[in-house]
């Protein structure tokens, strides 16, 4: 996990640290931005009658970042970074009503009626209940295995703020044209890995699913289920283990059945799940995706940076300001990323003795099990990818380091720093700023705060390194 010495400080006085860029801002000789005292709700209240006010200077009055206004300080270079923070905002906040509404419905479907607010503590203890729960109904070991995550940045976000970019720096755009626009209608170059389809050279690992097939010989790297018979299984054996039948667990000897792999490993038998390596086109029953850096249009996930340009599809006029809103395009994309739906198979024999009835709720409950602690992964992968730029359990590694929120966190301090002459007003620029830093930071320790809920959640169901 990487250093955050901004952003990963839980409990960080909001107080303090808009103090220190109080001091910071005098020092730099900025002393004419007074910045005010920290309102109620983590906003900015101005108390500055410096030149430039709206009591005397014709500047002002200031907007919030909280106010919910698109242009804070109508100057694109810097309003893009800002809705890039409130973007941030937005996910986390999302995230903590998906996970406790997870978390609830899972208590719910195990009718267990301990507390649930997400808290360490409480998912531990579900995940106990629901531990003792399937004892009392299945023979053998139980085994949740989860597939391999795959999150990338939201390219729709990145439409939306390019768009608005290249708009605000005066280019013109046909308005249809634009809300039209998808990340499957736009091509979309990727400053990063493309899984999917690049138009460019497609040369090197490729990734089959085979998830829903009857299983493919895989010559690379299997992530899943391996079928196999009577060979040693790297991972827990559901079927025989040596001689002894209707086996699930770890098999030291020689396994016939399913081998599910936990980490990726050879497999000489057929591979049921993702298939990662080279030269997958005669073995795949569909076309393999490339996972391959993509510097031309990718159309699939862009685990990095995506760049999209708004004027060469819908602009009226030439227009040059691509490059210049690709940054914050790619930031907002980043911190609001998104992990596909993740798999969680739930390898369990239930008792022979069960009624009809029994089984039927055993089946209910082994499905909200296996969906619930599927969409708990993604809402978990998308939070430590943004605060802490990995999470065990990628398909690729995420090449986001720093973390985009610490990425998110430097930019908006330099720009702080810099000051904004070029600003309508460079007053209110430099309090929107200060408000955004400290936005930022209260954020990522949010969003820190449940993501070591997640951990704990993970490693108490047993999945430290869901589909490694």
């Amino acid at each position: 996990m990487s250093t955050m010495p901004r952003l990963q400080q839980p409990g960080r006085a909001r107080g303090l640290l808009v103090g220190a860029i109080c001091v910071a801002t005098l020092c730099s000789g900025c002393k004419d931005y007074a910045l005010g005292s920290l309102s109620g709700d983590g906003g900015m209240e101005s108390t500055s009658s410096a030149p430039g006010t709206s009591d005397g200077g014709g500047c002002g009055p200031c907007v919030s970042i909280h106010d919910g206004v698109d242009d804070i300080v109508e100057d694109p270079r810097i309003d893009g970074y800002l809705r890039a923070v409130l973007q941030f905002r937005e996910t986390v906040n999302a995230a903590e009503i998906k996970f406790q509404v997870r978390i609830a419905a899972l208590a719910n479907s195990w009718n267990y009626d301990g507390p649930i607010t997400p808290t360490v503590e409480n998912v531990t203890a579900l995940a106990a209940f629901v531990e003792s729960e399937l004892a009392k109904s299945t023979q053998g070991d139980a085994l949740v295995h989860a597939e391999r995550l795959r999150c990338g940045a939201d390219q729709a976000l990145a439409i939306e703020e390019q768009a608005r970019c290249e708009a605000d720096l005066g280019c013109a755009l046909d308005d249809a044209c634009v809300d039209a626009l998808t990340p499957e209608t736009l091509d979309i170059r990727c400053d990063g890995l493309c899984i999917g389809a690049c138009d460019g050279p497609c040369e090197g690992l490729a990734l089959c699913d085979a998830a829903d097939t009857l299983g493919l010989q895989c010559p690379g790297t299997c992530f899943g289920t391996c079928e196999v018979t009577a060979e040693a299984c790297d991972g827990k054996c559901s079927g025989q283990c040596d001689t002894e039948d209707s086996f699930v667990g770890t098999c030291d000897g020689l396994c016939t059945g399913d081998c599910t792999v936990l980490s990726g490993t050879t497999c000489s038998g057929q591979c049921k799940g993702s298939c990662v390596g080279e030269a997958l086109d005669s073995v795949c029953p569909t076309p393999p995706s490339c996972i391959v850096p993509c510097s031309a249009a990718c159309d699939g996930i862009c685990v990095g940076q995506p760049e999209p340009a708004i004027g060469g599809t819908c602009g009226t006029d030439p227009c040059n300001a691509v490059g210049a809103c690709n940054p914050t395009s790619g930031m907002r994309a980043n911190v609001g990323l998104t992990c596909a739906p993740v798999a969680v198979q739930a390898c369990v024999t239930p008792l022979d003795t069960l009624s009809p009835e029994q089984q039927a709720e055993f089946d209910e409950r082994i499905e909200a099990l296996q969906l619930g602690l599927g969409a708990l992964l993604g809402i978990h992968a998308e939070l430590a990818l943004v605060v802490r730029g990995d999470v065990d359990g990628m398909l690729v590694e995420y090449p986001q380091h720093p973390a985009p929120a610490e990425q998110l966190s430097t930019k908006i301090i330099g720009l702080w720093q810099a000051g904004s002459p070029q600003a309508a007003c460079p007053r209110c620029a430099h309090v929107a700023l200060a408000e955004a830093v400290v936005a930022v930071t209260s954020t990522a320790d949010d969003a820190e705060a449940l993501v070591v809920v997640g951990d704990a959640l993970i490693e108490a169901f047993g999945l430290a390194a869901p589909g490694r």
